[in-house]
């Protein structure tokens, strides 16, 4: 279940960032004991956290092919909408005190579907090879940031916040906390999950921090029946290094545990702003017989703040469409970085200012055929051609269109007085 997620930093806080506490006394951690944790329950666990955002790079260096991949990534919305049914049902019959025998049956059947999906489908779906990369991933990476909660840890917090007490199952309840860098983004979850007969309800806490620690954003799941996911990001840009993940757990008897994760991002260089000049719908004014029509296309390139002076990307002004063949050309870069090659091309290197400026000045000779309208749109897409060693593409590939006017319709000659 999605929940509502807000962003904030430390200047504006409207959901505070929670202290990471001790784990009470029976807390068994998958880092020390992985067989404590059942490979079910990992697994639901894992699914649960990526439902909001799915992502291919949560499979990173796992081993699994792109098809695998994307295979897995389709199968999460299928997994999603199947739980999310049984959860929605068990949340009903809990919030009405009512038909609370169908509990166990609801139960019964979560317990057959993750064990049938872990232990038939994916194999099948994925192959032999697929399957054992699936347990290596949910052994390797899963359990060791998963927790077991003995239900008597519970029953020793008897001051109850925004809820009523209630009995816990004789059952466990297990939590987990994800991270994962997708784009311009790190990600962060943090799940709970418990049998169906749990009457408790929680509160997840989840909080991105950057690698210095100077920007962080926090988000809250709101109260809720188990299972419950909370999902934050945080955008990597200007940092680079390791970002932690942080989940607070709440039980409706109290604090339960925390939980920390984290993904290290390499350096990041982004495309962050790219305009053409006159910007549509205003157009280039379309060139005449005497003279030629100019324009701009600028970008700015951003380095993250862990980059050297060494570090480069190469920029490329890739031509795009241009259905009305208008002729044109770009003239050597004017603004910061050296043209390489052509002067579609331009390098740009890192520096104590993170960022780089380039600007490609147009000169346009006719305003086409006019086959495609009387006024002409040409694209490019500004795109990074190469990166030195270390150095991963952020936001690529940007769009940018420029229009060129109409050509000028000659006046007919006035005829001759008779």
């Amino acid at each position: 279940m999605q929940q509502l997620k807000q962003s904030q930093t430390k200047s504006n806080p409207q959901i505070k960032r929670k202290p990471i506490q001790p784990d009470l006394p029976g807390t068994v951690s998958g880092a020390s004991n992985p067989e404590a944790i059942p490979d079910t329950i990992a697994y639901e666990l894992f699914m649960r956290s990526i439902a909001d955002y799915p992502s291919e790079f949560v499979f990173k260096d796992s081993g699994f092919s792109g098809d695998q991949i994307a295979n897995l990534l389709s199968y999460v919305r299928s997994f999603e909408l199947v739980i999310a049914t049984l959860d929605q049902a068990a949340r009903h019959i809990k919030g009405a005190r009512r038909g609370t025998d169908k509990l166990a049956q609801l139960q019964k059947q979560k317990e057959q579907f993750l064990e049938r999906e872990l232990n038939h489908y994916l194999p099948l779906n994925l192959g032999a090879e697929g399957a054992n990369r699936i347990r290596s991933f949910i052994n390797g990476r899963v359990k060791q940031k998963t927790k077991k909660l003995p239900a008597e840890i519970a029953k020793l917090r008897t001051s109850a916040r925004h809820h009523s007490s209630a009995t816990m199952p004789n059952s466990s309840v297990y939590i987990y906390t994800n991270a994962w860098r997708d784009g311009e983004n790190v990600y962060g979850s943090g799940t709970i999950s418990s049998d169906y007969s749990d009457y408790n309800q929680y509160l997840v806490t989840t909080t991105v921090v950057s690698p210095n620690g100077s920007r962080y954003s926090t988000s809250q799941s709101g109260w809720d029946f188990a299972a419950v996911t909370d999902t934050e990001y945080l955008p990597i840009m200007p940092n680079g290094g390791t970002f932690t993940v942080e989940s607070i757990f709440e039980a409706t008897n109290g604090y339960m545990t925390s939980a920390v994760n984290a993904v290290t991002v390499n350096k990041l260089v982004s495309i962050v702003f790219v305009q053409a000049i006159p910007n549509p719908p205003l157009t280039v004014p379309p060139p005449t017989t005497a003279s030629n029509s100019s324009a701009q296309i600028t970008a700015q390139i951003s380095f993250s703040d862990d980059t050297v002076q060494s570090d480069f990307a190469e920029v490329e002004l890739m031509q795009a469409a241009n259905p009305n063949l208008v002729d044109y050309s770009v003239g050597p870069n004017t603004g910061e970085g050296i043209t390489t090659g052509s002067n579609r091309l331009v390098t740009v290197t890192a520096g104590t200012t993170r960022f780089r400026t380039i600007n490609w000045p147009l000169t346009i000779m006719s305003a086409g055929t006019g086959i495609f309208g009387t006024v002409a749109t040409v694209g490019n897409v500004v795109r990074f051609n190469a990166l030195s060693t270390g150095v991963t593409a952020g936001t690529n590939n940007v769009p940018v269109v420029f229009m060129v006017g109409a050509a000028p319709t000659p006046s007919p000659s006035p005829s001759p007085s008779p």
